[in-house]
C-alpha cells in the first residue's frame, strides 16, 4: 500500500518550508565575539611541568632560577639597549628582585591562558588567538569576567552591559582612567582602565631549547 500524506501533514510540511526559507532571508543577528582565557597548553606535559616550576619561581620571586629559564638571546624590549638575558635582568632590575614588577606582570599573564602551537606557547591566550579580523591597535577587551559597561566614565553611571570577556573596539582612550567603548552589538559605553587589557600588553612566547621549554620573549607592545 502506497502511503499518500494527509492534508494536515502536507499542511505541517507546508508551514516548516516557509520557516526555513523565512531563515535563510532574515538577517543573521549580530554575534558578539568573546575570548575567555583557555589553557590549551595543560594538553603538553612538559609544557605543564614547567609552567608549574615557572608558577613557583614567580611566587617566590626567584630571579637567579627565573634567568636559568630564559633563552640568552630572549626578546624584552622594542628599544634593546643591552642585548639578551644580561639586559633583560637589567630591564627588571633582577639585582633587587623583591622590589621588581616583573612578577606582576608574569603572574597575571599566567593567570589568563594559555596557547599551545608546534614547539610554541604563548600567554596570554588572547594574544595568541585574536580573530585576525580585527585590528589589535583599536582592540581591547576586559582583563576579568564580569565587568560592567557605563553610561558615563564615573561609578555613578548606569550600568550598559555588563562584559564577559567581550572583544571591544576602543572608541577613545583620552581618558586616564575610563575608555570610551563598543561592543560588536553596538553597544556604547566606559570601562575602567584597569579592568581592561590590550592584546599587545605584557605577553611571554616559551619554545623548546635542546629540549627543555624556555622563555624565549617577555615583551610588551608592539
Amino acid at each position: 500500500m502506497t502511503w499518500a500524506p494527509t492534508h494536515d501533514a502536507l499542511w505541517r510540511m507546508k508551514i516548516a518550508l516557509l520557516a526555513a526559507l523565512a531563515a535563510m532571508t532574515l538577517p543573521a543577528t549580530a554575534r558578539a565575539d568573546k575570548l575567555p582565557p583557555r589553557d590549551e597548553c595543560a594538553a603538553d606535559a612538559s609544557f605543564a611541568a614547567f609552567r608549574t616550576t615557572l608558577k613557583g619561581i614567580v611566587a617566590r620571586k626567584g630571579a637567579k632560577a627565573l634567568l636559568e629559564l630564559t633563552t640568552p638571546d630572549i626578546e624584552y624590549s622594542l628599544d634593546v639597549g643591552i642585548p639578551g638575558k644580561a639586559g633583560f635582568a637589567k630591564e627588571w632590575d633582577l639585582v633587587h628582585p623583591a622590589s621588581s614588577n616583573l612578577w606582576v606582570e608574569l603572574d597575571l599573564a599566567l593567570s589568563l591562558g594559555c596557547a599551545l602551537d608546534r614547539g610554541e606557547a604563548s600567554i596570554p591566550y588572547m594574544y595568541a588567538r585574536l580573530p585576525q579580523s580585527r585590528d589589535v591597535f583599536a582592540t581591547t577587551m576586559p582583563g576579568r569576567p564580569r565587568v560592567n559597561l557605563r553610561v558615563g566614565p564615573n561609578t555613578d553611571s548606569a550600568v550598559v552591559a555588563l562584559l564577559d570577556w567581550d572583544i571591544l573596539t576602543v572608541i577613545d582612550e583620552k581618558d586616564s582612567a575610563w575608555t570610551h567603548v563598543k561592543t560588536d552589538e553596538g553597544k556604547e559605553g566606559y570601562v575602567r582602565v584597569d579592568f581592561l587589557r590590550n592584546p599587545l600588553a605584557y605577553r611571554a612566547i616559551f619554545r623548546k631549547r635542546d629540549g627543555k621549554w624556555m622563555m624565549a620573549i617577555f615583551i610588551n607592545g608592539d
